[in-house]
């Protein structure tokens, strides 16, 4: 059993699964969740995580090795988001903080990518 990170995905209701460095989507049939590798297309990595678990077992091996980049890249708009969406705070006191807690984040996410992680990023009165 390998430890869980619940991330909001980048699609409408959308839910990532970070686990060793593999990134899982779902497929929810009452309370289980199917989870398949979202990392490369074809990877026959599969895992099931339940409601309320903090973890998941992992049914079949991925074809490939964990990617750290794409973990980092996962959690940093995750976190980007989720500080865009609770606040008022213009981009660069909202972006400081998180390249502290992220140090890759500048060099994941590419300035377009940026513009699109979340609502705008303007103070409003």
């Amino acid at each position: 059993m390998v430890d869980v990170k619940i991330v909001t995905g980048e699609r409408s209701n959308g839910t990532l699964y970070v686990a060793d460095s593999f990134i899982y989507c779902s497929n929810r049939s009452s309370g289980v969740y199917n989870l398949r590798c979202n990392t490369v297309n074809g990877c026959p990595g599969t895992a099931v995580y339940c409601d309320g678990d903090s973890y998941i077992r992992t049914l079949a091996a991925h074809s490939h090795p964990p990617d750290l980049d794409e973990e980092d890249r996962v959690l940093f708009r995750n976190a980007l988001r989720v500080d865009a969406m609770s606040t008022t705070l213009d981009a660069d006191e909202i972006i400081a903080p998180l390249f502290a807690r992220h140090p890759n984040g500048s060099s994941i996410l590419t300035n377009v990518e940026m513009n699109q992680a979340g609502p705008p990023f303007r103070k409003t009165d």
